[in-house]
């Protein structure tokens, strides 16, 4: 005989865990367009940072400099140079920090989630959410989804603060590989977000 009462609870527990499931979808959203303004914004900072540098080697590197200018002029043109690129690089420090923030609360998402897949699901009870249907695919397929997104995400986020350190004013190779990291593969993220949105019409 049918155990009722606790195939209800069990139930029950899946409807919430269901939630959860689209609430942890939900964090990924609000990141990813996070992610991608801060991207454009880094963009454009990295790019003012490489024009810095070019008038910077032209000053310091260049006959240009001691030959028109006054050596007085050149030191202060100098210095005015290098606190613009200063200001640039705090510019890069304040979005790689949000995306931190952001990427941190996703993290304590997913954490929950996993969570809540151990103590709600239960593998021998019959359950759509665990073998899918017409219209949602298994559990383990967005587990490991999340997962993938989570790595894909976390892993140019550790390079971009890796990497941060290492802009030099007088150093333009450092600069484009800085920006070279702020191209993610293309066919990776298309994936991603496209599964986001398919994700939004599933009930």
């Amino acid at each position: 005989m049918k155990n009722t009462k606790t195939e209800d609870c069990f139930f029950q527990s899946e409807s919430s865990f269901q939630e959860l499931l689209f609430a942890v979808k939900d964090g990924f959203q609000k990141h990813l367009e996070l992610f991608k303004t801060n991207l454009d914004v880094q963009i454009n900072v990295i790019d003012s940072m490489w024009v810095i540098s070019q008038r910077f080697l032209i000053l310091t590197r260049g006959a240009v400099c001691m030959c028109s200018y006054p050596q007085e002029q050149c030191d202060r043109e100098e210095r005015e140079i290098r606190a613009g690129f200063k200001l640039k690089r705090k510019e890069l420090h304040k979005s790689n920090y949000t995306l931190s923030v952001s990427l941190e609360d996703l993290k304590q998402m997913c954490q929950s989630f996993d969570k809540a897949l151990t103590n709600t699901i239960d593998p021998s009870l019959p359950s759509q959410i665990i073998e899918g249907n017409n219209e949602r695919k298994p559990i383990y397929f967005y587990i490991e989804f999340y997962a993938d997104f989570f790595k894909f995400l976390r892993d140019i986020q550790n390079q971009l603060t890796w990497l941060k350190p290492m802009l030099y004013v007088d150093d333009i190779k450092s600069i484009l590989e800085y920006k070279n990291h702020l191209q993610p593969n293309k066919t990776e993220l298309d994936y991603f977000e496209k599964s986001l949105y398919e994700f939004s019409n599933q009930k």
